[in-house]
């Protein structure tokens, strides 16, 4: 995410989908992101569609809050920029800056629902969320992702998700990450399965932010899995 804003100068555009996005964990996370990317956000139309089927969850997530130990892992400069420390009945608990919240919209949405928004998304995260799907609405739903992306867009799906023989609308990207990229052309997949926790420790939780940058994560996991392969082939 982060190399795609950096590759792309004079960005006046961008939007990224997080759908499934749960309790806010996911979408906040890359609103964060965008914020440290996009030194001149205010002149870039940046936003983040975060969608989930529970009302609930999105109820929690809308409001930003989140217990303490959830960014225990963040750097510093990370808490102290992006966060407020709650007082009196919120003591133990941090808040988003309305900053990372203006990023956001929240929405209640069923995948296989008629989908209001029109796109065309830059990035769309589904993580952990079509696994359990059979093939058929598996096909269905990626082909409305294809219909959502502009070629050369970036899909983001979960480490154990394996999307081969599903559509010939993406082609893989990282085998660790399991991130796929929107083509015409056949898909060609390499390995069915990365052996480590892919984007889970990516986008999972509030607490990864405070680590390097997408872009930098998938080097440096392509270039261990790169290592792997030489070794076993020696």
């Amino acid at each position: 995410l982060t190399e795609l804003v950096r590759s792309t100068p004079g960005l006046q555009r961008l939007r990224v989908w997080s759908a499934g996005c749960a309790t806010g964990e996911e979408p906040y996370s890359i609103a964060i992101t965008l914020l440290n990317a996009i030194s001149d956000i205010n002149d870039c139309d940046a936003r983040v569609l975060a969608t989930d089927i529970d009302s609930n969850a999105l109820s929690i997530a809308s409001q930003g809050v989140y217990h303490e130990d959830r960014v225990t892992d963040l750097d510093y400069s990370t808490r102290r920029r992006w966060f407020r420390r709650g007082r009196g009945q919120f003591r133990g608990r941090v808040r988003v800056t309305g900053q990372v919240q203006s990023l956001v919209r929240f929405k209640e949405l069923n995948l296989f629902h008629p989908w209001p928004m029109q796109g065309p998304f830059d990035v769309i995260f589904c993580r952990n969320v079509v696994i359990y799907f059979g093939k058929e609405a598996k096909v269905a739903l990626l082909r409305r992702f294809a219909d959502m992306l502009q070629p050369g867009s970036y899909l983001i799906v979960g480490h154990s998700e394996n999307l081969a023989n599903i559509s010939d609308q993406f082609a893989h990207l990282s085998v660790a990450f399991r991130v796929i990229l929107k083509t015409h052309r056949v898909a060609r997949w390499r390995g069915a399965d990365d052996g480590g926790a892919g984007m889970n420790q990516c986008f999972d939780l509030l607490p990864c932010v405070g680590c390097d940058c997408l872009a930098r994560k998938m080097k440096c996991r392509e270039a261990a899995a790169g290592r792997q392969d030489k070794a076993s082939v020696a």
